[in-house]
């Protein structure tokens, strides 16, 4: 597992990416949507991991399911290459770092739950 400082690095340039996607998109489509919804996941699990926050359930609860389904496409699409091969390797660090994001998401809410 990679360090926390560089989960945060890849989070925030996915988030940056997403970001720069999104104005390829009209707004009201559905691509603009999901991209709106991961930069919210994304900013979401940045905060929490670099522990400057305060951050109600309803955020919390609505990053859950954009940083799975990045979790799940990427695995998707790293699973069509070999291990060991520069493109099996170049997912497994967002998927790590997406990984440690839903592990601080569901903490917080645990701890918000309660």
């Amino acid at each position: 597992m990679q360090s926390l400082q560089r989960a945060i690095e890849i989070v925030e340039n996915s988030k940056n990416k997403c970001i720069r996607m999104q104005g390829k998109f009209a707004e009201g489509t559905s691509h603009h949507t999901l991209l709106k919804n991961r930069i919210h996941a994304l900013d979401v699990v940045s905060c929490l991991m670099q522990e400057n926050h305060d951050l109600c359930l309803d955020d919390l609860t609505r990053a859950v399911a954009p940083i799975e389904s990045i979790i799940h496409k990427t695995q998707k699409a790293r699973s069509k290459y070999p291990m060991g091969t520069k493109q099996y390797q170049r997912f497994t660090p967002l998927i790590d770092a997406m990984v440690l994001a839903r592990e601080y998401l569901i903490k917080e809410i645990e701890s918000k739950g309660r």
